[in-house]
């Protein structure tokens, strides 16, 4: 597998093929291709940044649907955002996105790159959707793991990805492929043209590629035999043994389909346990006692230990009635994508080269949230009246025997259906520009970018919540309370209609699993929508070459200018904004989405400047060491001037043995969400202090008054490719990165949590509450409070060695990250291996190994995924879970190639097995969130899809 950490500018993977008949490299000379670690383009340098090549070989050895999911594989990415990720959130646009994340530190902290030129957001955050990208003419892809801002620019914190395209690809080729789950579902299809001819005797060029793939939806997770129903279980009533404990078909205590009685109001007192409660309903309006599991037995799975189950005051139950509802979360959304890019170049002179690109991308993703909870307008459950014209009459006799009033409903509106996200990705870019040589070594490149993303975010059959609310409230019209509403006596109405007649209302009977009516679902469901517009436009222009000879060889420089001006429009529909009863102005009138209109952009000018300097060669001291250096000024329109620089070297000793350093400053300006955001919604439950929990709306939004994060990152390694040993590779790399005005939004019910107890004081001013002192609502925006630190180790090892009629190769890269933390109101909060909080951070060890046999007719390649051992929480201890520790997972992939040639064309029919052994992912429930919707596990470290098939046919002509 092609796969090789490079000290980027000149270095070939030593296990690339030379280019196939037909196929042409970069226009200019192997040894002048830039690799992104440096802007330097001279033969025999090499920065000290350590960049990894993976070329379109090895990921023609892997098949996969798309090429991000090719890269996940690599061990320095962890915590993407892929389609098997977005679970069954609802709002935030993501679904069916490839996001990619470098190191765990956030998707925007990588900066994508495509041929060495920013890419416009396919989000407000401003990560770059790879799924909208040209991958037909896929040469290489190009992963800097360091600080690369004073080379790339902003968001380079963690590193970058830089796409790169072969731009000058003679012929036709394409691809056919068909992939399958071993359970018969998540079937994938994918197909890929590319063609290009040279025209005008050789001075001119067209490229054209399409590419179109899409992946079915599993919509229940209990179509895996791994989900057993395991959540994070609180011991409310057993001193001396730990606090939570993993336990497995675990249950919701709140609410089932039908209804269920929570609590019920006798004069002032709310009653919450015996009579009424545990009532639920069933078809027809039969009731039920639930059971809300037995106090005293022992939790499946834990051995000896018994721990006493109680379900006062806990959303959750074992052993009781079955009422698990994270089966209905969606394992995988329904995703659909296309991209096509085109291409033109002409050289007007023998030193000037014009080109024009156009690339159109689009993707799709349905996918399904979980089933609705009960709605009342504050996200509190419903308030069922003893008038209610629906109600059973056997239980409103035993609420009159009781002196009962009202009661409190949990239900999962199943009967409504799921609220239904729709999104798509719209990618629409222009690039113009020239290659000028300029006599000598120098050389100058100029371009104008013009790029538009159009976002849509909607929310099909979203449940309107004030509806909801005024149609369970039904009452029978009667000659006593019809008034003038000209309502008929005897029939069912809702309450709100005997003195609003005209509003529309349609009554909804709450009690037991309804089949709604036509009238009812355009009563109480709608969609919810948001279109987002992004436009980017960058000029650019920059000049590289040789300044001047030094003894040890030529001093070069790499400079120029750009600007870059990034804006966005969002609208919103009217019933996100609206206002609900108990809630803030603007909170929205929708169960999920409640979107929120938004505008805003800045702009930014920037100078760089990178030179490489040899300090010696062929000494006693070394056969050579070269002195690398960049600074970069940068003036953004909203938070003023900030300056990024790195400084490093490369020291090649002798006998293929090689240090290298860098160290370097680093920024992550502020995104557009960030600064601009108008505001998004959604219910939550906090804990108010004495108050106990509460269900509260967090109202989250930007704020203008950010400053660019700021980086230090250090780099310290070493290479060493033995003359000896041809083939034989070896480098190892030292990384420390720290980043301080680090920008997070603070979580509600730290925001609740830092008011109460008086450590920041500013956060009070974010609570609203309601003229009860009833906290509502929370509002959450982004700000610069954090410090956020990492350092570890890469290490890659790789070896190439002719056998039989073909090549052996054998590839192994590894990250072991020794510290990952945050420091927040001087509090050390360490991340490292942490797979069940929100703020997770990458398993400790993470490896990747490859074994492949190639030859003229066959290529055979083995690869092994290593994801070490994790936590549920880092700061956990025996009080507070049982067993905090998750065991290491492996994963075994197979694939073959056969090879056929043609006196037309040239055939590869392929196939592949990914997780060979159907490994199951480890029992990890999320900590905090709904309880009653969890996955059981991180389904963006491990494979929850299962054994996966896939085969397909390619042909160059």
């Amino acid at each position: 597998m092609a796969m090789l950490v490079v000290c980027a500018g000149t270095a070939q993977a030593a296990d690339t093929a030379p280019p196939a008949d037909g196929v042409s490299s970069d226009k200019v000379n192997d040894d002048q291709i830039v690799v992104t670690g440096s802007r330097i383009t001279k033969a025999g340098f090499e920065a000290p940044t350590p960049t990894t090549v993976v070329d379109s070989a090895s990921l023609a050895a892997a098949p996969q649907p798309n090429v991000a999911q090719n890269l996940n594989q690599l061990p320095v990415l962890s915590g993407s955002i892929t389609p098997r990720t977005a679970g069954n959130g609802a709002g935030g646009g993501l679904q069916g996105a490839n996001f990619l994340n470098l190191r765990n530190l956030g998707v925007n902290r990588t900066l994508i790159l495509l041929d060495h030129r920013r890419v416009v957001g396919s989000a407000t955050n401003g990560a770059v959707d790879l799924n909208l990208l040209p991958s037909t003419l896929l040469k290489r892809v190009e992963v800097v793991t360091g600080g690369a801002s004073a080379a790339w620019g902003s968001d380079a914190v963690a590193g970058v990805i830089n796409l790169m395209l072969d731009k000058n690809y003679t012929g036709v080729k394409g691809t056919a492929q068909f992939g399958t789950s071993n359970y018969g579902d998540a079937n994938e299809y994918r197909i890929d043209l590319a063609a290009g001819h040279a025209f005008a005797g050789g001075r001119g060029h067209i490229l054209a590629s399409v590419s179109y793939s899409r992946g079915d939806s599993v919509d229940r997770l209990d179509t895996r035999p791994w989900y057993v129903g395991a959540k994070l279980f609180t011991n409310t009533v057993a001193s001396g043994l730990p606090r939570l404990y993993v336990a497995n078909n675990v249950g919701s205590s709140t609410a089932t389909t039908g209804g269920l009685i929570t609590a019920y109001r006798v004069g002032a007192t709310n009653v919450t346990s015996g009579g009424l409660v545990g009532t639920q309903f069933l078809n027809g309006g039969a009731t039920s006692a639930f059971n809300f599991g037995t106090v005293g037995t022992t939790v499946t799975g834990l051995g000896s230990t018994a721990l006493p189950i109680s379900y006062a005051g806990s959303q959750l139950q074992i052993n009781g009635t079955p009422n698990d509802f994270s089966v209905y979360d969606q394992l995988l959304a329904d995703t659909r994508q296309i991209s096509g890019f085109l291409r033109t170049s002409f050289d007007i002179t023998d030193n000037i080269n014009l080109y024009g690109e156009f690339i159109y991308g689009k993707t799709q993703a349905d996918s399904l949230s979980v089933p609705y909870l009960t709605m009342a307008p504050n996200g509190s459950p419903l308030t069922i009246q003893r008038t209610n014209a629906y109600l059973p009459g056997a239980v409103g006799t035993q609420m009159d025997t009781l002196g009962a009033s009202s009661f409190t409903l949990g239900r999962f509106n199943l009967d409504l259906g799921f609220a239904a996200p729709h999104n798509q990705r719209e990618l629409i870019r222009y690039v113009a520009g020239a290659d000028i040589e300029l006599g000598g070594t120098w050389k100058a490149q100029i371009y104008y970018e013009h790029a538009t993303s159009k976002v849509l975010n909607q929310i099909r059959n979203d449940a309107i919540v004030s509806n909801f609310a005024l149609a369970v409230d039904a009452v029978q019209v009667t000659a006593a309370n019809v008034g003038a509403s000209g309502l008929a006596v005897g029939s069912i109405a809702c309450r709100s209609s005997l003195t609003t007649p005209t509003n529309g209302c349609v009554p909804f009977n709450p009690f037991g699993p309804q089949s709604p009516t036509a009238a009812q679902k355009a009563y109480l469901l709608g969609t919810a929508f948001q279109n987002i517009t992004l436009t980017e436009d960058v000029v650019s222009a920059s000049i590289n070459g040789d300044l001047f000879e030094l003894p040890a060889g030529s001093v070069s420089l790499a400079a120029g200018a750009e600007y870059r001006r990034e804006n966005h429009n969002a609208d919103a529909d009217a019933n996100s904004q609206r206002n609900n009863t108990n809630t803030a102005a603007g909170t929205g009138n929708w169960w999920v989405g409640n979107y929120k209109p938004s505008t805003g952009g800045y702009n930014v000018k920037e100078g760089f400047a990178e030179i490489a300097v040899p300090i010696f060669k062929d000494s006693a001291l070394g056969r050579q060491f070269d002195f690398n250096g960049a600074i970069r000024v940068t003036d953004y329109s909203t938070s003023g001037t900030v300056t990024t620089w790195k400084a490093g070297a490369t020291w090649d000793i002798a006998g293929g043995f090689k240090l290298r350093g860098v160290l370097s400053r680093d920024i992550r300006a502020p995104n557009l969400a960030e600064y601009f955001l108008g505001g998004t919604s959604n219910t939550l439950s906090v804990v108010d202090g004495s108050n106990g929990a509460v269900g509260v709306q967090r109202i989250q939004s930007g704020n203008p008054l950010l400053k660019p994060e700021i980086a230090k990152t250090l780099t310290v390694g070493a290479i060493y490719q033995p003359v000896e040993v041809p083939g034989l590779s070896f480098a190892v790399d030292f990384f420390k990165i720290n980043i301080s005005n680090a920008i997070a939004t603070p979580q509600p019910q730290y925001i609740v949590d830092r008011c109460r107890d008086g450590t920041i004081p500013a956060m009070c001013s974010l609570l609203i509450r309601n003229s009860s002192n009833v906290l509502t609502t929370v509002l959450a925006q982004p700000l610069n409070y954090k410090t956020e630190y990492m350092s570890g180790v890469d290490f890659e090892f790789g070896y190439r060695v002719p056998v039989g009629a073909g090549t052996l190769a054998l590839r192994s890269l590894w990250t072991v990250t020794a510290r990952h933390y945050l420091i927040d109101n001087g509090t050390v909060d360490s991340l490292l291996g942490e797979l069940a909080s929100n703020g997770s951070g990458p398993n400790k060890v993470r490896g990747f190994n490859t074994l492949t046999y190639d030859t003229d007719r066959l290529t055979v390649s083995l690869r092994h995924r290593f994801i070490g051992k994790g936590v549920f929480d880092a700061a956990f201890t025996t009080q507070d879970i049982v067993n905090n520790d998750v065991p290491a997972v492996s994963y075994v992939d197979f694939s073959v190639t056969g090879k056929l040639k043609t006196a037309f064309a040239d055939f590869e029919i392929f196939g592949s097995v990914d997780n060979l052994f159907n490994k199951a992912p480890p029992m990890v429930p999320t900590i905090g969130g709904n309880p009653n919707t969890v996955l059981g596990t991180p389904a963006g470290v491990y494979d929850t899809v299962g054994r996966y098939f896939r085969a397909g046919i390619r042909f160059k002509m």
